[in-house]
């Protein structure tokens, strides 16, 4: 009796820190000789109300479970399968659902025998179930956000290269389906090597650092695009792994290309403009030289005060087109940013006769008095650019 109060004793024990509840039905009398006492404990009943639950097991299990764990325990007692196992959930006291789970046989069964006694293990299980429920949340959002992204992804075992994930926007990027493309090993694809994809995964499985590359690219199934690819190393189940995410560029590449040819016309432009304007310039300049040259001999052997007057308002107009003309000539300097603003003193006085001269022949036509008042806090002499002030 010792020896099994000490078998006994150690059987509680190892059940105990195994987390284990065990439970013995007798198949012939229907009697419960254990019951899942702990369990109804964890779930917040007494012990009384433990033994009521016992005459109906399946008063406390979720209403969608109690059909499949009936039909778990039927195929076991009928010898169609080797062990009853089930997993269920059980309602708290609290209202609550709580995963358990039962392992269990009839462990006195022969060919001839059908059994009598029929003993398993009930446990816990509700801290897995909600892991696994957040798991598979997790992974039903990855896969719906693969599914959705515009950026096209693939991921592939380094040891083997073969493909263990493609997502829409891949397959419709390089114009293939998704079966296609998980039928793929990296280091066969043509494309990847022709395009030097192929020496940046190695490198970046290598190295076990993330790569990226903007290039064109042709595909193996002949679709022609502008790619920006991005390869980086994750494990995955101790087991290296390469995921490659790639962007269609194409319509960017297109603007950024059209926008460099604009830049260039507009520039070839700009550049005829300033070689226009530098030659018509000079030519006007040439014979504009020469008559303020005469106009200025003329000046030297007249001594009418008249006609020294008309001389001196032909010489001050041509300086004055002459001016208009260094000013045309700014626009192309502006333009190559040449443009110098000049820093000379000058007769601010004078050049307001200057500009007085060049109209008072028209306003006398006219019948018209031109004059020029300058006020007196303006000093005479100034320093700045007379021409451009002209």
């Amino acid at each position: 009796m010792k020896d099994q109060d000490f078998n006994k004793d150690r059987l509680e024990l190892a059940l105990e820190a195994a987390g284990l509840d065990l439970w013995e039905n007798d198949l012939v009398t229907g009697e419960i000789s254990r019951s899942a006492s702990k369990a109804y404990a964890e779930l917040g009943y007494s012990e009384e109300e433990s033994l009521a639950f016992m005459e109906n097991v399946f008063k406390l299990v979720h209403p969608d479970d109690i059909e499949r764990t009936q039909t778990a325990i039927a195929e076991h007692l009928s010898g169609a399968t080797e062990q009853y196992r089930c997993e269920f959930r059980m309602q708290a006291r609290d209202g609550s659902w709580i995963w358990y789970a039962n392992y269990g046989k009839v462990m006195d069964r022969n060919s001839e025998n059908p059994g009598r006694r029929f003993i398993g293990v009930t446990f816990n299980i509700n801290d897995r179930m909600e892991l696994e429920t957040r798991l598979y949340e997790s992974l039903e959002l990855n896969q719906r956000i693969t599914a959705l992204s515009y950026v096209g992804i693939l991921a592939y075992r380094a040891k083997s290269g073969e493909c263990i994930m493609a997502n829409e926007a891949m397959a419709k990027m390089v114009g293939a389906t998704k079966e296609q493309l998980l039928r793929q090993n990296f280091r066969e694809i043509q494309s990847w090597k022709r395009y030097g994809l192929l020496v940046m995964a190695e490198e970046v499985l290598r190295q076990k650092e993330r790569g990226q590359l903007t290039t064109y690219f042709r595909s193996t199934f002949g679709r022609e695009i502008c790619i920006d690819i991005v390869m980086t190393p994750f494990v995955s189940n101790n087991e290296d792994c390469l995921l490659v995410m790639m962007h269609d560029i194409s319509e960017v590449r297109k603007a950024l290309d059209d926008l460099e040819e604009a830049r260039n016309r507009a520039e070839d432009a700009s550049r005829a403009k300033s070689a226009f304007l530098a030659n018509m310039s000079h030519e006007i300049r040439t014979p504009m030289n020469s008559i303020i040259g005469m106009v200025q001999l003329a000046l030297m052997n007249e001594e009418d005060p008249k006609q020294r007057g008309y001389l001196e308002k032909i010489l001050q107009s041509g300086e004055h087109l002459l001016g208009v003309i260094e000013n045309i000539l700014d626009f192309s300097k502006i333009d190559a940013d040449k443009l110098v603003i000049e820093a000379v003193d000058f007769n601010f006085t004078q050049i307001g006769r200057s500009l007085l001269g060049l109209f008072e022949l028209k306003a006398q036509e006219k019948g018209l008095g031109l004059s020029l008042e300058f006020d007196t806090d303006i000093p005479a002499q100034l320093r700045g650019d007379p021409l451009r002030l002209n």
